[in-house]
């Protein structure tokens, strides 16, 4: 006797699957993160690979569909990678942590700027209780100190006005795989799923656009775009410092051609959220 295939709908369901996930797609505007869709289509408690693996059972010959490596899924040809950059929604997002082993420390503040047409329109900025005592090295550095996080709210409490505003924006940042490490584990000590956001890193696109042989730190970069840094190591400050660059990369790339995320993302050679080790 042969084995069953597991759980989830029959091959005679996966039509009308398809047809909820498309209409879902179209009043998204398109395109949603997976996760979104899991639960869309199987349930509240439709997560973990599992699922995923049969949402690409379902949709994935289905020509009216397509999945970018960032986890989202699109109506072919509306697809976020094909948005032009002037309608791309895009978030500078910088945090202060207590170290930078993402594993093993924690968060003590986050700054996320939305860019529209070069300018900031939204913020979202908060100091984070990290339930721990704070490094020596950190207050020296940040100047942060206990006492601003003994009535700081600890992460649980801002994480879901955080995710909200930062809802499918590309994350834009200096050294981004790094803070978004650090996002993500505290999102799993949460017990929420990661981040599925589409990245642009200015540490990628620096060396396309900026002078050969500027050192990529980010007073360097910054420099180069005619950025002056008056103040370094807070959430805010970096993040104000890192958007006024990215805009000045923004402008510069779109000289040299790219029209549309994918291929502001070829260029780069980025697009997915990860880890990694950057100059500070």
């Amino acid at each position: 006797m042969e084995g069953s295939a597991g759980p989830g709908p029959g091959e005679g369901s996966y039509n009308s699957l398809a047809a909820r996930a498309y209409a879902y797609l179209d009043e998204a505007g398109g395109w949603v993160d997976e996760a979104d869709l899991c639960r869309e289509l199987f349930g509240p408690t439709a997560r973990g690979p599992l699922w995923t693996k049969l949402l690409g059972r379902v949709l994935g010959g289905d020509d009216r569909f397509e999945r970018s490596p960032e986890g989202r899924w699109a109506l072919r040809g509306l697809g976020l990678a094909d948005m032009p950059l002037g309608d791309v929604d895009f978030v500078v997002l910088d945090l202060e942590t207590t170290g930078l082993k993402p594993w093993r420390q924690r968060v003590v503040e986050v700054a996320a700027l939305r860019i529209y047409n070069g300018t900031v329109v939204d913020a979202f900025v908060s100091l984070v209780n990290p339930a721990r005592r704070v490094p020596a090295y950190l207050r020296e550095v940040t100047g942060i100190t206990e006492a601003d996080l003994a009535e700081a709210p600890l992460f649980g409490a801002v994480v879901a006005e955080l995710l909200a505003f930062l809802d499918q924006a590309v994350l834009v940042g200096y050294g981004l795989r790094l803070n978004i490490a650090h996002l993500q584990h505290e999102l799993h000590l949460l017990g929420r799923p990661p981040l599925a956001n589409a990245v642009v890193d200015t540490l990628d696109l620096a060396p396309w656009l900026l002078p050969e042989g500027t050192k990529p730190t980010l007073e360097n970069l910054a420099g180069a775009a005619g950025i002056r840094v008056t103040r370094r190591h807070r959430a805010l400050p970096d993040a104000q410092v890192v958007a006024g660059l990215f805009s000045h990369l923004l402008d510069m790339a779109r000289a040299k051609g790219p029209r549309t995320l994918a291929d502001l993302q070829a260029e780069a050679g980025t697009g997915r959220p990860g880890s990694g080790n950057y100059p500070l």
